[in-house]
Parts: C-alpha cells; structure tokens; sequence
C-alpha cells in the first residue's frame, strides 16, 4: 500500500504544479512566481530631531531562485515519501524475532518494542503533517489572492468549456467505466485465514455490486433509460443476493469442514440451500452482464467513432460501423467468460466437499479461481479500448 501510495500521490502533485504553472504561465497569474509572501506594513519608528540618526550600510541579500510553488511542492514530495517509510518501518521489527535455539534468551527481539516504534513514527507524521497542511493552506489562500489569474480562468472556462457538453459527457462516461473497472476486480475471491480458522473471503461479490451501482448512477444521464433502468435493477438484486450468500457463507463454513457434508443431516440440508443461492446469484450475475453489455454497447455507439467527412477516402459512416462492430465484438467475449464463471462457480460449490478427494474436483476448484482473474482481465482490456476510441473521437475537443 505504501509503494501504492506513492506512485499515485508523487505523479499527481507533480501534475498539480506544473499545472497551476503552465495556466498561470498563459493566464498572467502572478502567485506561483512570488518567491516570499508579502510582508505586513511595519510602522514607522520615530526618530528624535536632536539625535542624528546613523546610516547602517544595506545587508547583503541573497537573490532568491525557489518560488513559493516550487518550495511547497519540494516539501510535499518529501512529506509523502517520509510518511509512507515512517508508516512501513517498524513492521520490519518483525525480522528480528527468533524461531528458538540456544542463543534465544540471550537475543533481542525489536518486535517486543513494535508499539513503542509505531507510536514514535506516528508522532513523528503527524507534528509533520500539521506543518505540511499549514504550509499548504497559508500558500491556497496566497493564490486565491490573484484576482486577476481567476478572472482570467473564469472567463475561459465560461467561453471554452461550458460550451462545449462533450467535454463532460467525455469525462462523465470515462469515470462511470473506471468505477465498473474497479468493481470487476471484486469478482475475484482472495481468502485469507488464520491458524485452525476457516478462510475468509475479503473481496465478498457485493463490494463489485455497489462500485457498479456508483458507475451507472455516474453514467445516468449519457445513456438511454430504456437499457440504464434495466441495468440499475439487475445491479440492486445482485448486490444483494450476493451479500446473503456471504453472510450464509460465513455462518456455514464457521460451523464445520465442508467434506462432512455427506455425513451429517443437518450440514447436508443447509449445503444444498447454498447450492440453490449459488444457482440464483450466477442466474443475476448473468442477467447484470447481459445489460451491462447493452449499456456499454449504447456508450460505444454513442461515443466512439472519430471522423471527419471532408478529409476521408473512405465512407466515414461504414468505417464508424465497422469500429462499432469491432468493440462490440470485445464485450461479446467479456459476456461469454461471465457466463463461464457463472457456470463454473455453481459446479464448485455443488461439488465442494469432493474437493479434497477427488484430483477432478480439485481441477474445478482451480478452475473456479483462475476463470474470475480472466474475466476481469478480458472485461478492463475490453474497457481500455473503449477508453481509446472515446479519446479520438473527441480528441481535436
């Protein structure tokens, strides 16, 4: 997560300066160039008439080459880099702990210090951030100052901007696809567990409902209703069967190993009930890619195609079509591994207490892992193209 961390932060406030750089640049901003804040008027000593006053000689000062933007943004790039190191540190504590031997008694670990070690780090990043955020704030409100680059910049975005509504539908689609992709990662399940507990899934299906749920709410108004309102159902009977099929997961695999299925009346009975869950939430999961598919067709036709008649060789409306048939074929290949992940996860959980018996059954269970990975994957390289052609099509915008 720290590596994460920064390589998102780093890129996006470097981003941020050079951006606030390049418009005040073409605007006539004047705050990012200063390179001290104004100082407040002094008063005026007064000086007694029968004393002359001396004339110390001017100190030297040296010229200033850093901007305020360039010093901030220095700062803040070292803050984050400091912050995400103090954070991940002490955990490397757990290194020096020993499995056993003679020397044992006679050696240290640092890991029975590890609260201690967080706590100092943690002081450490907060009285640094608390400086960084005084910093950050007393050079916002130093920007906001510069009347005449905000007028400037309110004038353009009025003229050039708010005229032009493809810009937003641009924008508006692309973001509502990266939530959908965001929300498809979900459908892998990734367990962890701890010693003599059964494994827990961490990334349950309904977390991918509700980030889909967030991607068509954003998408709402770019799309036609008749495939939209379809989709938002689909979506809301998914989340929620798939959130009563974990919570009956957790109950379930807590009470007892799934191969004594077969042994016991009673875990048998409640097996076969998850056996009939599974069915109906792979049922609404294709149901949900069906429209989902639609939906995304609607986005293609809508937003995908650049041409420009005066300057083809070519039908620029068949070369369009054929883009569009093109795409469309990508998200066909998306819907069939769906529904291969929907057909195989219910031959999983229908055959769950053979896994341990049986090397076929154990093929499935691999199957069952590796098929949602390939989904996902054929379902964000499908979206990325998508992403391509929506820029060209928009591109001299």
């Amino acid at each position: 997560l720290a590596i994460l961390d920064v390589m998102t932060l780093v890129p996006a406030w470097k981003n941020l300066s050079g951006g606030l750089l390049y418009l005040s640049t073409r605007h006539g901003g004047q705050a990012v160039f200063d390179m001290a804040y104004p100082a407040k008027p002094k008063k005026p000593k007064k000086v007694k008439s029968s004393k002359k006053a001396k004339q110390k000689p001017p100190k030297k000062v040296k010229p200033k080459t850093k901007t305020l933007l360039d010093k901030l943004t220095k700062s803040t790039l070292v803050y984050l880099v400091v912050r995400e190191a103090l954070s991940t540190l002490p955990e490397f504590a757990v290194l020096s702990s020993t499995q056993g031997g003679a020397d044992t008694a006679t050696l240290t670990s640092l890991y029975d210090y590890i609260g201690f070690m967080r706590q100092m780090c943690s002081i450490i990043v907060v009285v640094w951030g608390v400086v960084w955020l005084v910093r950050f704030v007393r050079f916002a409100l130093h920007l906001g100052k510069d009347k005449v680059f905000f007028d400037a910049m309110t004038a353009k975005y009025q003229t050039e901007v708010l005229t032009r509504p493809e810009l937003f539908a641009r924008r508006g689609v692309k973001r509502a696809m990266v939530f959908m992709c965001i929300g498809v990662v979900f459908s892998v399940d990734f367990f962890l567990s701890e010693l003599y507990t059964s494994p827990i899934c961490v990334t349950p299906d309904f977390l991918m409902g509700i980030l889909l749920l967030v991607g068509l709410l954003l998408i709402r108004k770019y799309v036609k209703g008749s495939r939209w309102t379809p989709c938002v159902v689909a979506t809301v009977g998914y989340t929620l069967l798939t959130a009563v099929e974990f919570v009956l997961q957790i109950a379930y695999i807590n009470m007892t190993d799934l191969r004594w299925a077969y042994h016991d009346g009673l875990f048998y009975e409640r097996w076969q009930h998850m056996i009939v869950v599974r069915v109906i939430t792979a049922l609404s999961f294709v149901a949900l890619l069906l429209w989902l598919i639609s939906l995304l067709g609607d986005v293609i036709e809508k937003y995908t195609g650049f041409s420009v008649t005066g300057h083809d060789s070519a039908n620029p409306s068949q070369r369009v079509k054929e883009l569009h048939r093109e795409l469309k074929r990508r998200l066909y290949v998306v819907l069939g591994v769906g529904i291969a992940v929907a057909v195989v996860s219910v031959l999983y959980i229908a055959t769950l207490p053979l896994v341990s018996s049986a090397i076929w059954w154990e093929f499935v269970g691999v199957i069952d892992v590796i098929l949602p990975m390939i989904y996902a994957v054929v379902f964000i390289h499908a979206t990325m193209q998508i992403f391509e052609q929506i820029d060209y099509k928009y591109m001299l915008s």
